[in-house]
């Protein structure tokens, strides 16, 4: 009865984990360009267009790498620098 119980849980874990596989193969299939301000790199778009607050063509964002205020989870940056919110340095954050 032991093993019983021990073979069903461990079949349980492995579709388990097994179906997460799957999912995440799936979400990372199809990456998002998005497009920001050459000038204002918190605005970002996910379509070409241009910048609200200046006028200013939107350039495609690189896909790889981005920079993300470690606090500020909405301020997004193509280059490295410091948030416009609480003056801390961007982390580069890459997309898997």
């Amino acid at each position: 009865m032991k093993k019983l119980i021990i073979f069903t849980v461990a079949a349980v874990f492995a579709t388990v984990c097994s179906a997460q596989t799957n999912t995440k193969n799936e979400k990372a299939a199809a990456p998002k360009i998005r497009f920001t301000c050459p000038v204002h790199h918190d605005i970002i778009r996910e379509a070409a267009g241009k910048c609200p607050k200046c006028g200013t063509d939107l350039i495609a964002m690189s896909p790889s790498i981005k920079y993300v205020c470690p606090v500020h989870a909405n301020v997004i940056s193509r280059l490295p620098g410091k948030c416009p919110k609480c003056g801390m340095a961007l982390v580069e954050k890459k997309n898997k």
